[in-house]
């Protein structure tokens, strides 16, 4: 390969010029683009959560009254755990929405058992 002559070497700076206009052109393009993508995801992900959170109260569980809800967590009490750990059943139950926390607290009999390890 020779060195270019002049008039060659002015023709290939104009290409260069030419391709790195064009080239920051589409790295503008790009950036835009992903600039919208982004935004479009984020728009995605709450659709995606709006839609789960709608099922959710769609669920069965919210249909049960009080009284089978609290038969239902007697169930879960198992007489050997610690009744005052934060993770045993009375707690974990009275957690779960502020509807199964009115129904753990106002089921005495969940709150009635006291272990006591000697």
């Amino acid at each position: 390969n020779d060195a270019p002559v002049c008039a060659e070497r002015a023709e290939l700076e104009a290409v260069i010029r030419e391709g790195e206009q064009y080239l920051a052109f589409l790295q503008q393009r790009i950036s835009q683009t992903q600039n919208t993508l982004d935004s479009l995801l984020k728009e995605q992900n709450r659709a995606v959560k709006h839609i789960a959170d709608s099922k959710l109260v769609l669920n069965p569980v919210h249909r049960l009254p009080p009284d089978i809800l609290s038969h239902i967590f007697l169930l879960c009490i198992f007489p050997d755990s610690e009744p005052l750990h934060i993770t045993n059943s009375p707690w974990n139950l009275s957690y779960v929405s502020s509807r199964w926390r009115q129904v753990a607290l106002t089921t005495p009999s969940l709150w009635s058992f006291i272990g006591l390890q000697l």
